[in-house]
């Protein structure tokens, strides 16, 4: 079975962390050490989730907040990890990248095999 890991990340101090939630109204996933993640894990079976879209979601509207406590749009990164056995192919759309880009926000992509 493959692993996906879909996680929006911010980088921020451990104070910045509660004060993301609010701003962003989604729970913490977990801390880093490079501060606020809020993660999406997705198996084999489930259906297709669009990360982009959602990520993009949660941050409609909040930049302004977000720069009020102190994070700044290139502390804003979404990660695509993908735990594979075979070959991997990865595709993302141009209106995917220039939504990220029009706002932005990193791309990062890790592929790993267990």
């Amino acid at each position: 079975m493959s692993t996906a890991y879909y996680s929006l990340r911010i980088t921020s101090t451990n104070e910045q962390i509660p004060l993301i939630s609010d701003v962003l109204g989604v729970p913490v996933g977990k801390n880093s050490e490079t501060g606020w993640t809020y993660e999406v894990i997705r198996g084999d079976t489930d259906s297709y989730f669009d990360f982009i879209t959602r990520f993009l979601e949660v941050l409609k509207g909040k930049f302004t907040s977000l720069e009020r406590i102190g994070v700044k749009r290139d502390d804003i990164s979404f990660w695509a990890i993908y735990e594979y056995q075979e070959q991997f192919n990865i595709e993302y759309s141009p209106q995917d990248m220039k939504k990220m880009a029009n706002e932005g926000i990193t791309l990062c992509v890790s592929c790993y095999q267990p």
